[in-house]
């Protein structure tokens, strides 16, 4: 399976695990839910309405080009296949948005049932691993380091939005010491001015715009 990124290029994906997750059903579901939350169709930039799926396939992508471990991989592929239709939205009307917990209280059930749990064993992964992010280092960590997550969708919003050369920054991306970094002071600089920007124009956009 060949897959083409707007951000990482051309890949092509031999292993059976990734191919099975991709073709899923809850893979498929995600096509249709939002990153940003609100459906492009009301949100203020449009152009960086991009979905979970494409969000997740990126961080698999990004951790493949850093040569994760194929599990981190499949933890990096699966980290969002719980969001809900609105993501973090939802909050706002069925949990707290302080806390924004109604997709972590999902993702545990996606590894327990269905499909997900059934390529994973059949492929020979444990799905009690796979779901638990914490004990991937390059797939997720707390700000202010830098982890593929975190990275994906700044990068791939701004690649949308044109905002920077999402593209260029991609391919500055490193590994030392098992920490994700930029391979030079100069690439930092800008990406870290790209994040400002992008809390400044995208994260918090209508907040600024409400008044609040």
């Amino acid at each position: 399976m060949k897959i083409k990124d707007i951000l990482y290029g051309e890949f092509n994906i031999e292993e059976k695990v990734i191919i099975d997750l991709l073709k899923s059903k809850p893979m498929e579901r995600i096509k249709h839910v939002s990153q940003q939350g609100i459906p492009k169709e009301f949100a203020f930039n449009k152009r960086a309405a991009t979905s979970r799926y494409e969000h997740c396939v990126g961080v698999m992508l990004l951790l493949r080009k850093l040569d994760a471990p194929l599990e981190e991989q499949v933890s990096g592929l699966l980290h969002d296949v719980s969001h809900t239709p609105f993501s973090h939205t939802i909050d706002m009307v069925l949990g707290d948005y302080s806390k924004q917990s109604i997709q972590d209280s999902l993702h545990k059930k996606y590894f327990q049932h269905g499909e997900i749990p059934y390529i994973l064993k059949a492929n020979g992964f444990i799905p009690s691993r796979i779901m638990k992010e914490e004990l991937f280092k390059l797939l997720e960590r707390k700000a202010p380091a830098l982890c593929a997550d975190r990275v994906d969708y700044s990068l791939r919003d701004a690649a949308y939005l044109k905002i920077s050369n999402a593209k260029e920054l991609a391919k500055h991306i490193i590994v030392h010491k098992n920490e994700i970094m930029y391979d030079s002071k100069k690439y930092a600089i800008e990406y870290g001015k790209l994040f400002v920007e992008q809390l400044e124009k995208s994260y918090y956009y209508s907040k600024k715009r409400s008044g609040h």
